[in-house]
């Protein structure tokens, strides 16, 4: 069922079905090695948008057209009403989170639970847009939520870290 809504998303959805399909693969992919490699946060179908302000602005009205498409088309789900998880720290704004469809993530290979937020700019989802920045926005994404933790290097204390690093 899920490669087959997969498959036919392109088909069902005018205009912007095939770039609609190639985004969220993309977003699958970058979310399967998260998964895969992250060793704290694997479950992170949550997509965390840390400026939802620029949304409303001229560059980004590609990209807002492309989510609200994906909401409409049942590609993407968003929370309504008040937010049930903060930020982190107080001084951090309340994200935007689009949370990727739990039909897709067979298809995926992701998790279908929203355990984690994986935060983004609106100029890293935008630059999956753009067939020239593609490439090295999805390296970018890989980088940042793949990341590989040193298990060497972990020790209880803050201190016993930065005395190390000045020896």
């Amino acid at each position: 069922m899920s490669v087959h809504n997969l498959s036919t998303l392109s088909r069902n959805v005018e205009t912007y079905g095939e770039q609609l399909k190639y985004f969220l693969l993309d977003l699958g992919d970058c979310l399967r090695q998260k998964l895969l490699r992250h060793t704290s946060e694997p479950e992170a179908a949550r997509i965390a948008i840390k400026d939802p302000e620029l949304l409303k602005t001229e560059k980004f009205g590609l990209l807002n057209t492309f989510l609200n498409l994906g909401v409409k088309e049942g590609v993407f789900q968003t929370m309504s009403g008040r937010p049930g998880i903060r930020p982190k720290h107080v001084e951090d704004p309340q994200p935007v989170e689009f949370n990727i469809a739990r039909i897709f993530a067979p298809a995926l290979q992701i998790s279908p639970r929203l355990r984690w937020t994986s935060l983004v700019t609106c100029s890293d989802l935008h630059g999956l847009l753009d067939g020239v920045k593609r490439r090295r926005t999805k390296s970018k994404l890989l980088r940042r939520w793949a990341k590989v933790e040193d298990k060497s290097r972990v020790t209880l204390f803050r201190e016993e870290d930065e005395h190390e690093d000045t020896v």
